[in-house]
């Protein structure tokens, strides 16, 4: 875990993103953009920015087992465009980000299927699906080590070959009859990111339960949790195994 790790704080963020913005402004960069930002901490920035001192994309997580349509079309909504990564499911991810509870997107039966009905590979399929879903609402960031693997990347882009039916195997709508398979499977958890407070639990880094505002509000945060835990530890009941 890196030691100097702290939740988000949104002031802290906002001194970084003003220098980003002066850049902007000097006309060294075009368009700036984000990563990995949830509904909240979109909802702090956005509140805090302008037309022009806006982000114009979020780069996230997103390939056929983690779908994260709520958070999609929450950009969308906003005019922010998503780059997924992890397109598909970056199988040479560090050893790091690797654990049992993983599954591979390549290898889903649905996708595998679609593939053979398609003439693709699992590849195209599962960068198909993010250039088509929602509108075309959603895109890829996809690594490629072959040029041909990079004509089928680029392919991808403006190359519509998934059928609706297609489509609504991976996607699914929310019913008994067309469920997806969408797993909910996060490839990146973030582990060696975590705070001291989030007590190893990587979900904390990805559901807004530690996101503050100001940085006295975390360091109140801060002394209000070691207070409590300590009187956990002081009163914990040691229970036979």
């Amino acid at each position: 875990r890196n030691p100097d790790a702290v939740p988000y704080i949104h002031e802290e963020f906002m001194e970084t993103w003003g220098e980003i913005v002066k850049q902007k402004k000097a006309g060294k960069i075009i368009d700036i953009g984000i990563s990995n930002h949830t509904e909240k901490t979109l909802d702090l920035l956005l509140a805090d920015t302008d037309d022009y001192s806006r982000p114009v994309a979020n780069q996230m997580e997103m390939h056929p087992l983690f779908q994260q349509t709520e958070l999609l079309r929450y950009m969308y909504e906003r005019g922010i465009t998503c780059t997924g990564y992890m397109s598909l499911g970056s199988p040479q991810r560090p050893g790091r980000d690797r654990f049992k509870e993983h599954r591979a997107d390549m290898l889903d039966p649905a996708i595998q299927s679609i593939a053979k009905e398609a003439g693709v590979t699992p590849a195209r399929v599962c960068l198909n699906w993010a250039a088509q879903r929602e509108n075309k609402t959603g895109g890829y960031v996809a690594m490629a080590t072959r040029t041909d693997w990079m004509l089928e990347n680029l392919k991808a882009a403006t190359e519509d070959i998934l059928t609706p039916e297609q489509m609504l195997r991976i996607s699914g709508d929310g019913t008994v009859e067309h469920p997806g398979i969408d797993a909910n499977n996060r490839l990146i958890w973030g582990q060696v990111f975590l705070w001291p407070e989030a007590l190893g639990d990587w979900r904390i880094l990805w559901n807004d339960s530690q996101v503050f505002e100001t940085r006295d509000g975390y360091k109140k945060f801060k002394e209000s949790f070691a207070k409590h835990y300590k009187v956990w530890q002081d009163t914990a009941v040691s229970v036979p195994h």
